[in-house]
């Protein structure tokens, strides 16, 4: 008896000792990772997520994981990483640009209404379904997600999965530990982006306002002396419609020259309080003909709880006039552009939605660039002038995609 009992406290140690030295190993690594991450500014949004489920599975001993990102409204998600047997059985080859609505993911959906970490290691006792995805036929015996929060918002959600053991509150805190640090190195990454952009608008800006004041008086003098030549001949005149065209193009450049000046010089708002669908309706107003020109129906969908909103109503009937016109060009012949506002935590939003060909995710940042432009006809300016507007307003707008194709404008604009 007391032979055995002097085996048995002899090996213990060498048990903890076994424990200790795995759960140090996982720190070391756990550690490891998050420098390496740390050094990753060079890679790609895609790129950081498939290092950090590589990571996350191995920590935490999953035998599969996933990470999405979701969208402004958490109503929707894009897939960044998924290990293979999801990517094999759930056809998730080519999906991180898809946008797949938060509804029709099953775990995903329940993860972003909990709001909260959750490990499930019975589904039995379990509300949940089991599946990663309804209609996915990778089934889950044991489970553990993480929502990543941007202040209020879940800006992404990790899912590791079927560890042979249950999951605890050490493998929770190795997933969250990698997440945060995910998602603070994409933040520093938006940042130092946003901060090349600046220098680069500030200096194309500086140029630009040279370059219009140079082109500006020719322009004019080339327009106003076609206008008194025409005006001195008759339309039976075959130099008439000649100088039509010298005068039709002298006015687009203007226009580009003055677009060109709202660009390079400071931005001072003449702000007061408005009613913000009284300046909608004056703005679709002027739109009316070019919309049927292109046999589009718009359709407006008011909202009655806003207040009345401190902007420039000149500059917020320009914002709400660029973008429905994009939004009338890019649509198909008898399309539909829809028109709505709401408002929510003294943010006003309004959504400009077209069913058009849509815009790739690469491209959603470089059409706000100046000179960028998709239209054969454009000066490449007008968006680069409404992201002005917006954000002088201290607000901004963001792009997504539409679950029937098209995409929609939003435009955020804080009440105060």
């Amino acid at each position: 008896m007391n032979t055995h009992k002097s085996r048995w406290l002899s090996q213990k140690p060498e048990f903890e000792t076994k424990a200790t030295e795995e759960a140090l190993r996982l720190a070391e690594y756990r550690l490891q990772s998050l420098l390496e991450l740390s050094l990753m500014n060079w890679a790609s949004v895609k790129e950081i997520a498939e290092y950090i489920l590589e990571r996350q599975v191995r920590i935490t001993n999953s035998k599969l994981g996933a990470i999405s990102l979701l969208n402004e409204d958490e109503t929707a998600l894009t897939f960044q990483a998924w290990s293979k047997e999801i990517r094999q059985k759930c056809s998730m080859e080519d999906s991180t640009d898809l946008l797949v609505p938060i509804d029709s993911t099953g775990l995903w959906a329940d993860l972003v209404r909990e709001r909260k970490p959750l490990i499930i290691n019975d589904f039995s006792s379990s509300i949940l379904s089991g599946k990663v995805f309804r209609e996915c036929p990778v089934e889950l015996f044991r489970f553990m997600s993480v929502p990543v929060f941007d202040e209020n918002r879940i800006v992404a959600v990790a899912l590791v999965g079927n560890h042979e053991k249950d999951y605890d509150e050490s493998d929770l805190s190795q997933l969250t530990l990698l997440m945060d640090g995910m998602w603070k190195l994409i933040q520093r990454r938006q940042s130092d982006k946003a901060l090349r952009e600046a220098e680069s608008l500030a200096a194309i800006g500086k140029a630009l306002s040279g370059l219009a004041h140079d082109l500006r008086t020719p322009i004019v003098a080339i327009g106003g002396f076609a206008r008194i030549i025409q005006r001195h001949m008759g339309k039976d005149n075959p130099d008439w419609n000649k100088l039509h065209i010298v005068i039709k193009e002298a006015q687009r450049m203007e226009n580009m020259v003055k677009n060109m000046l709202d660009f390079a010089r400071p931005l001072d708002l003449d702000k007061s309080l408005e009613e913000i669908e009284r300046l909608i309706d004056e703005s679709l107003a002027c739109l009316e003909s070019a919309a049927r020109e292109k046999m589009v129906q718009i359709q407006r969908h008011s909202s009655l709880s806003i207040p009345l909103i401190s902007v420039d109503a000149m500059r917020m009937k320009q914002v709400i006039i660029n973008l429905v016109i994009n939004a009338i060009q890019a649509s198909p012949q008898h399309g539909i552009v829809v028109l709505r506002t709401h408002y929510k935590d003294e943010i006003l939003a309004i959504d400009i939605v077209d069913h058009g060909p849509g815009i790739p995710p690469e491209k959603r940042e470089e059409i706000f660039y100046p000179f960028i432009s998709t239209k054969k006809e454009g000066t490449g300016l007008g968006l680069a002038i409404v992201r002005k507007i917006v954000e002088a307003h201290k607000g901004h707008i963001k792009i997504f995609d539409n679950p029937t194709g098209g995409v929609t404008f939003r435009v955020l604009i804080p009440s105060q």
